[in-house]
């Protein structure tokens, strides 16, 4: 699109471009006159989300950017959300409706009116209380026991003080650069009521994301200091039985007990085989000398001061093993120690008191058998003793050693039992330990404070409407131009003639104006056009057929209604005047044959021209007939034979060849098609030359486009002929000539 074209559709246009942007501004004049004055308080929130201080905190912590950008996306989903805008309206109502009378500081007395009138007086005196918050809780109650009441329908309205969707409308939040801080605006068309949503907005925001925030961790610590409870249980009681077995079972270390067990169970297994071989020993050397002794022997075993003695001695000698054996004191050991060697002394003098033989029957000294005996006897006597206490001492270690063997799997059953409760124990106290030092750190990031309060304004916001509506009228404008423009480019129409070459490949002979019957400036180019057309005409016929007396001009058209009818009878009439002979050739009627109407059109006079009308028969022009009606024709100088649309009927091809030019009819106001192109191309094939194009319908400010304005002179010819023309009938109507 070029600016020739841009400056004719603002030519073209230009009442509307100029009536709809003032349109456009009057409305928004009309709408912003009277809109209340606006109100905008602010505050700053200080969040901790990018740079606060907790217990896990590193001295150069790395900054994740994905993780601050969503904590502040939760914010300020938290701070707009439906629950904190609704207990904000509410809360609002709340301190209110508890005022008796209008302060200037809560409310202004128009405001006050309002509310007072919206909210009844027997609810009213429902819920009223001496302080907002009773005030609130009161219509908590209330509208938890009204399914309908009149605070909810308030809210929920679009009241532009309580409403839930206008005062999230209002808020603005942004986080402020890259710091910490949340910037929080909100305006209203009251001072007093800007300043307290803003700070019960403030307020009701700050607790709700701490809890938010605390409720988060405050559940899974609750949850692993139950679970830490129930595992110290578990552990104590676990640690409980095992104390008691071990008390039970006497165990102190099973496993040095089981080991000091088995190694005296073991040694005094040795030393009773010890003593075994030394008892034998003993007897052996006993029975060997009492053999010796013989018949002596007998005398000294029959004195029962002897017999008494070895008796004693035998007594002591179990006295002091089992002494021993059971770790009696030094002490008691050197007394019964004595006592068996004063027994031993008195045995010795009895012996030889008893026995005055001093040789044996071998020869041997009597006190040397005797001596011997006694020994052997003492040894026995001490053995035998010995074996019978370490026997008893090793029967007790084998009970001890089989009572105590199965002890070490329950025992081990047990340790396992106390191990698992404490890695258990241990487990939770680590989770525990860990979510409540998460808490700790929630609590701290959480814990956001109210840096700037929201200030009362004073001066309401300067008002815009004065930008607007030069706005509105640019905005129009640029609107309906780029309708127009948008129109005009999309518009596949053929347009002008300089397109029409370029679509169709055809030279354009003529130009014909869309003529309406209010638009009287299309007559002064309508004459110069039709005037160029015919000269043109006259000079390619004469080119074509200079030798011919009377010319054939072939009128044709691809579409119906291209208006070839009427550019016939424009050009015919044109050609009379100029003194030339012209004859018309149309076709007549047939049934679903529809020829152009000119009923719209101006009515042309066509005196001066003979027209003659041919019948199409089943769908077939009679070319022969036709051609044997031209031969006859000697008085014309151009016959003007018109066929109908290529599209609908056979192509006459007799005809066509018997023509000396072909006139191509096209509308300048629709597309040109491919079967424009294919119909077009069949026609070309037949015909002597290429046909010329004549454009029909071209619109007026085209046509000043390409040929400049309308000279003064015949606007003022028009409007002098104005009154003139209403006495002109429709039969002598003609077109006025510049000459």
């Amino acid at each position: 699109m070029t600016f020739g074209d841009i400056f004719r559709i603002l030519r073209k246009h230009l009442m509307l471009l100029i009536l709809f942007p003032v349109a456009v501004a009057s409305l928004v004049y009309m709408k912003t006159r009277k809109r209340e004055k606006e109100y905008a308080s602010t505050c700053l929130i200080y969040t901790g989300v990018a740079s606060g201080y907790n217990v896990t905190t590193e001295e150069h912590p790395r900054l994740d950017h994905n993780a601050v950008s969503n904590a502040f996306d939760n914010l300020l989903n938290t701070l707009k959300s439906r629950e904190t805008i609704q207990e904000v309206s509410l809360r609002l109502i709340a301190s209110h409706i508890t005022l008796d009378k209008p302060d200037l500081r809560y409310i202004s007395p128009e405001k006050y009116s309002e509310i007072k009138s919206i909210v009844p007086d027997s609810v009213l005196h429902q819920v009223k209380a001496a302080t907002p918050e009773a005030t609130y809780e009161k219509m908590q109650a209330y509208i938890s026991k009204n399914k309908f009441n009149v605070f909810s329908a308030l809210v929920a309205s679009q009241n532009g003080i309580y409403g839930v969707d206008k005062i999230r409308g209002r808020v603005n939040a942004n986080r402020k650069e890259n710091s910490d801080m949340l910037d929080v605006s909100y305006t209203a068309n009251d001072a007093a009521i800007c300043q307290q949503t803003l700070l019960l907005l403030a307020q009701i925001f700050i607790r709700k994301y701490s809890d938010i925030k605390e409720s988060e961790v405050k559940n899974v610590v609750n949850y692993y200091s139950n679970q830490t409870d129930k595992a110290r249980i578990r552990l104590t009681d676990a640690e409980l039985k095992l104390k008691e077995f071990q008390v039970k079972n006497k165990i102190i270390n099973f496993d040095e007990q089981a080991k000091v067990l088995s190694e005296s169970r073991q040694t005094y297994a040795d030393e009773i085989e010890k003593e075994k071989m030394t008892l034998a020993s003993a007897q052996a050397s006993l029975v060997s000398l009492e053999e010796r002794l013989k018949g002596r022997k007998n005398i000294m075993e029959s004195n029962d001061r002897v017999l008494a003695k070895r008796q004693e001695l035998s007594d002591i000698n179990y006295k002091i093993a089992n002494a021993q054996n059971f770790g009696e004191t030094k002490e008691k050991i050197k007394e019964l120690t004595e006592k068996a060697d004063a027994i031993k002394k008195e045995l010795k003098d009895l012996v030889n008191n008893l026995y005055s033989i001093n040789n044996s029957h071998e020869g041997i000294p009597s006190d040397n058998i005797l001596q011997q005996w006694l020994s052997n006897v003492l040894i026995v006597e001490e053995s035998g003793a010995r074996l019978k206490i370490m026997q008893e001492r090793y029967n007790s270690f084998n009970s001890d050693y089989n009572d105590f063997t199965p002890l070490g799997s329950l025992l081990l059953t047990l340790k396992r039992d106390v191990q698992v409760a404490e890695k258990e124990y241990m487990d939770k106290l680590e989770a525990l330990n860990m979510n409540q030092q998460r808490y700790q750190n929630v609590k701290m990031s959480s814990n956001i404070k109210l840096l700037d309060q929201p200030f009362y304004p004073v001066k309401p916001i300067a008002s815009k409407d004065f930008v607007l509506i030069p706005l509105a009228m640019i905005a129009s404008f640029l609107l309906l131009l780029s309708f127009y423009l948008a129109k005009e480019l999309l518009d596949s129409s053929v347009k002008n003639s300089s397109r029409a070459e370029r679509l169709t490949g055809f030279e354009v002979a003529g130009i014909l104006p869309k003529v309406t019957q209010r638009n009287r400036i299309t007559e002064y180019f309508e004459d110069s056009l039709i005037e160029q057309a015919v000269n043109r005409i006259v000079l390619e016929t004469e080119k074509s057929a200079p030798t011919k007396k009377t010319k054939v001009i072939l009128v044709a058209g691809t579409q119906i209604s291209e208006g070839k009818t009427w550019m016939i009878y424009k050009m015919a009439k044109r050609i009379s005047d100029l003194g030339y002979v012209s004859e018309i050739f149309t076709p007549g009627s047939e049934t679903g044959y529809r020829p152009e109407s000119i009923d719209k059109r101006e009515v042309v006079d066509i005196s001066k021209v003979k027209v003659r009308h041919y019948e199409i028969i089943e769908r077939m022009v009679p070319a022969n007939k036709i051609s044997e009606i031209l031969k006859t024709i000697d008085k014309a100088d151009f016959v003007f034979l018109e066929i109908p649309s290529l599209q609908e009927y056979q192509l006459p091809l007799h005809l066509v060849k018997e023509a000396d030019l072909c006139l191509l009819v096209l509308r300048a106001d629709r597309p040109w098609k491919d079967s424009d192109n294919y119909l077009s191309g069949l026609l070309t094939k037949v015909l002597k030359s290429k046909p010329l194009l004549v454009l029909n319908k071209v619109t007026t400010d085209r046509l000043i486009q390409i040929y400049g304005r309308v000279p003064k002179w015949f606007s003022a010819k028009l409007v002098s002929k104005e009154n003139q023309d209403k006495s002109v009938t429709k039969k002598n109507k003609v077109s006025y000539d510049p000459e």
